[in-house]
């Protein structure tokens, strides 16, 4: 884990008025930071496209696998210093055991308030935290796209040598990470969030900032069921996220003779 320090311990944000205390409690010392943006994992609020043919039980077991597949990434090695940016904000308390069940370990898991707004306004205050805070650079992820090249991602603040942003479009128009050496938050604004010209839309605007971009080859959200059954042939078949698809696609028989046994 990166080298951190403490004005007070504390594994969490609470409220979001609290925030700006959070900021000034971990300095980064020119660390990438990774800011993983997720909901809680509660039914009916989480992969809503997958259902149906999923319940939303189902869903809501996939959405936490995903979770914490991205997170066990993000904590191998110390490329990156971890942030979970988490939604509702009441709910943050919760996250910690969520990601790290092993409660006996010494790693934190630092978690901030998504708060208030469209995506735009949650990634720009959370960007304006990380390098407030002394970041390097801030690697956004959402996480509905667990399946990407790990090593790409590791990477990025190399690509950031020579980039202004790095982003990795997603086959839905949007995009599955985005990466910046500098608080932008102009590169944020206007862009029409859900829709297919998010993407487009991002990279419309860097252009116009005179933004260099770096990007990555094209990746998938899991937004469909025919998405998971891909994550299927994508996935380590004995990993967590992995037992978890073939189960819910199993009770839903939605399981195909393609899919791994």
């Amino acid at each position: 884990m990166p080298t951190m320090s403490f004005v007070r311990k504390r594994r969490w944000a609470r409220p979001t008025q609290r925030v700006n205390d959070v900021a000034m409690e971990i300095e980064f010392k020119n660390q990438t930071v990774a800011l993983l943006f997720a909901k809680y994992p509660t039914p009916g609020a989480v992969m809503t496209r997958l259902c149906p043919p999923l319940s939303p039980e189902a869903a809501a077991r996939v959405q936490r696998a995903c979770m914490r597949h991205i997170w066990s990434e993000l904590t191998a090695g110390d490329w990156c210093l971890p942030i979970l940016v988490g939604s509702p904000d009441d709910a943050l308390g919760r996250f910690p055991s969520l990601l790290n069940p092993d409660t006996t370990g010494d790693a934190p898991v630092f978690c901030w308030p998504q708060g208030d707004g469209d995506l735009g306004e949650r990634l720009v205050r959370a960007s304006k935290l990380a390098f407030d805070g002394g970041a390097r650079a801030v690697v956004f992820l959402g996480v509905d796209s667990p399946m990407q090249d790990w090593d790409v991602i590791r990477g990025l603040s190399g690509q950031l040598t020579n980039a202004d942003v790095a982003i990795g479009p997603c086959a839905d128009g949007g995009y599955y990470f985005l990466a910046t050496r500098r608080h932008i938050p102009k590169l944020f604004a206007g862009v029409d969030w859900g829709t297919p010209r998010v993407f487009e839309q991002t990279c419309d605007i860097a252009e116009r900032l005179n933004l260099s971009v770096w990007r990555a080859e094209s990746g998938y959200d899991i937004d469909r069921v025919e998405d998971l059954h891909r994550a299927l042939g994508d996935l380590e078949p004995d990993s967590e996220l992995a037992r978890t698809i073939r189960e819910v696609l199993a009770k839903s028989n939605q399981i195909t003779t393609k899919d791994p046994a």
